[in-house]
């Protein structure tokens, strides 16, 4: 017999063995995730978990997020509307359950749990799933989900470093030596205070940019993070080795700055950002190759670029198509609820 029900701090153990046996297990299915998101964020976790004969067999991480969290409208109409994702919103990631053996009874169990707690809670509008590996994708198509697109790229670490920086286009390698030739130091990240000093002087200066680019702040930018986001990643992921911030210093200064996540065989490009005055300098190439060389000598399998625009014109696209990876097809799953009554809730509050 298989019961669901909501996770206890009691079964974090339970819950992290599960997540680590299963293929579609990530850094953002474990429970030091939920932790981060409900700390650095403020936003709240619902861990469901299934149990059959009393043993856990499969789990499924969801955050809840205001779905105008960030805009300018009143809080009484930002917490009017929520979203639950798997993983959540603000970063890349994937979510999804995960299940022993990939039993499908469980799989529709958890859902069934997340679609009743969906229909009782009056304020939860959509459920948005992004799986890392698609293993029932029938039972999307025949439970009213809409399919989106999307696509990653591989470095594969198998490959030799010779390899690797032979597979690097010109224009990557040049950089790369670029910003060696300007004396450019690449150093992981040691101290709290360097933490504070990337957030209030790169991260800060990049969140202006994309303001003033924007003319406002887009709503789900992964770009708008609280500083207690990054600490929570410094005090919980760090020290078990989930997570890596690397930092590039010019002057005795830092200008430029990663957080590389790691579980498992993959490590994971998460957050990147540099002073723009200094990108004549190429920190972000030195950086990142600096990475791709570290996730090797650790024994990584795979480096996840953490997401490809589809426009091969874009600036992003450009810069992480120089690395020669292998591109990855995925799909966002995302179902709406209590349509009928957001349009009347519309009618009445602009019109």
């Amino acid at each position: 017999m298989i019961t669901i029900r909501l996770a206890t701090k009691e079964d974090k153990e339970e819950w992290n063995n599960v997540v680590e046996q299963t293929d579609n297990g990530t850094i953002y299915h474990t429970w030091e995730w939920k932790q981060v998101i409900e700390q650095g964020l403020g936003d709240k976790a619902y861990y469901i978990i299934a149990e059959r004969n009393n043993d856990l067999v499969g789990v499924f991480p969801l955050f809840s997020r205001a779905s105008l969290k960030y805009s300018k409208v009143p809080a009484f109409f930002k917490n009017t509307f929520q979203v639950l994702w798997s993983p959540h919103i603000q970063v890349w990631g994937y979510g999804g359950p995960c299940i022993l053996g990939n039993d499908e009874e469980v799989f529709k169990k958890l859902f069934e749990y997340a679609d009743n707690f969906i229909k009782k809670n009056k304020k939860i509008i959509s459920l948005r799933v992004f799986p890392y590996k698609n293993r029932f994708e029938t039972f999307y198509q025949k439970n009213n989900f809409t399919s989106i697109s999307w696509q990653t790229s591989y470095l594969y670490l198998s490959k030799s470093v010779d390899e690797l920086w032979t597979n690097l286009n010109k224009k990557h390698r040049n950089a790369v030596r670029k910003g060696r030739k300007e004396g450019l130091k690449v150093v992981e990240g040691k101290t709290e205070s360097e933490i504070k000093e990337f957030y209030e002087c790169v991260w800060s200066d990049l969140v202006r940019y994309i303001t003033n680019k924007t003319k406002h702040q887009l709503i789900y930018s992964p770009k708008f993070l609280p500083y207690e986001y990054f600490k929570t990643i410094w005090d919980i992921l760090v020290p078990k080795k989930m997570a890596k911030f690397y930092f590039v210093y010019y002057n005795d200064k830092i200008i430029s700055g990663l957080v590389i996540f790691c579980y498992n065989d993959m490590a994971i490009y998460e957050h990147g950002a540099s002073i723009r005055e200094y990108l004549k300098l190429r920190p972000n190439n030195l950086l990142l190759w600096i990475a791709i060389e570290d996730a090797k000598k650790n024994g990584y399998k795979i480096f996840d670029l953490a997401g490809m625009p589809f426009d091969e014109q874009d600036g992003v696209y450009r810069f992480k198509a120089g690395w020669n990876g292998e591109l990855k097809q995925l799909k966002w799953y995302y179902k709406e609820y209590r349509l009928k009554e957001i349009r009347n809730f519309k009618k009445k509050i602009f019109h």
